[in-house]
């Protein structure tokens, strides 16, 4: 793993970045297989992280025969439009291994993102106590939300149905999707035996985020 810190050099560079801080991970079997890039910005959102990494793939997938070098000469030149872009979407998983332990509730079973999946909405903010009042959404905000839900389960269904592990629950609300990772070695541990996720899809989809879970 090569760690280093990629300062942009396009002198009206117009975002407040000194430098782009990387972890570029190179396979043993490289150049058979590609390179990895990680991005770990404290002050910038995982969103548009994501968004650099995503887009140093599609330079890596562009230029095969180009060299390491290169490529990160290439993100360098690349890097204001890929901040530019809106960011990606993130979703939580949840384990349900936690669920077990007495008094966890499921704000408690410790949720991280899952990078390369794009269902629902990012969320964010801390807990509470104080009661939050339930955000009011107008006549047409619902219509709409039932439409796209029909539009994107049915889509989901047809895509997904013919697949081992594929499950529908019959109160239409979740699914059991099967994965499987192109990297899956890089993959935190706790993920790497994974097949299966259980996607849960709410009533007021895309009003309210996609919700995955999956069990150890």
């Amino acid at each position: 793993m090569l760690d280093f810190k990629l300062a942009p050099s396009d002198p009206d560079f117009p975002f407040e970045l000194t430098a782009l801080e990387c972890s570029l991970t190179v396979p043993a079997t490289y150049p058979s297989s590609q390179p990895v890039l990680r991005v770990s910005n404290r002050d910038m959102g995982r969103g548009y992280q994501i968004n650099v990494e995503h887009g140093f793939d599609a330079i890596v997938e562009r230029n095969p025969n180009s060299t390491l070098l290169q490529w990160i000469n290439t993100l360098d030149r690349e890097l204001e439009g890929l901040l530019s872009a809106p960011k990606a979407e993130t979703v939580k998983i949840i384990s349900n291994a936690s669920s077990n332990q007495k008094g966890k509730t499921r704000g408690d079973t410790g949720m991280v993102p899952l990078e390369h999946v794009s269902y629902g909405q990012e969320q964010t903010g801390a807990t509470n106590s104080n009661k939050v009042s339930a955000p009011t959404h107008t006549t047409q905000q619902l219509e709409d939300a039932k439409k796209k839900r029909d539009v994107d389960t049915h889509q989901l269904e047809a895509r997904m149905g013919r697949l081992p592990l594929y499950a529908k629950a019959t109160d239409g609300k979740s699914y059991n999707i099967p994965i499987e990772p192109r990297k899956r070695q890089y993959l935190p541990l706790s993920l790497q035996a994974v097949k299966s996720i259980k996607l849960l899809v709410p009533e007021l989809y895309n009003l309210e985020p996609c919700t995955l879970e999956y069990r150890n």
